[in-house]
């Protein structure tokens, strides 16, 4: 098998490559963990708080159905910080003048992707988010 023959330095590379490959999917996967957000009672209904713990921003808000909404405080387009209007319902983007429906989906402008949405639970009456 001529053609199937493999240069050393192509070898390694590839290893490498795979070697970094592998350390960056661990330390994402491991990088998140649950950030207590305070009294799951103390979240709106009717409108988001922000709330943010090291690198993660989010908006939280608690809907009708009890499950808690955190949405990513970053814009899909290019991570923008948005901002909630509440008299529009709507997460605006001061950057590209990008608009997001109150449940992270984009309804005009450039970004094409919802905000980012981070798990929640409560624990004995605590919010937390996974982040």
């Amino acid at each position: 098998m001529k053609g199937a023959r493999i240069s050393r330095r192509k070898f390694v590379l590839a290893a490498i490559g795979a070697v970094v490959a592998a350390a960056g999917t661990f330390a994402i996967v491991t990088r998140r963990r649950w950030v207590d957000a305070g009294s799951a009672s103390l979240v709106p209904a009717k409108t988001f708080i922000p709330f943010g713990s090291g690198d993660y921003r989010v908006f939280l808000r608690s809907p009708s159905d009890g499950v808690i909404v955190a949405l990513s405080e970053r814009c899909s387009h290019q991570g923008c910080r948005v901002v909630w209007e509440s008299a529009d319902n709507e997460f605006h983007c001061p950057c590209h003048k990008g608009i997001f429906d109150a449940s992270g989906t984009p309804v005009s402008g450039p970004p094409t992707r919802p905000l980012e949405r981070f798990e929640t639970r409560v624990q004995k009456g605590n919010l937390e988010v996974l982040m």
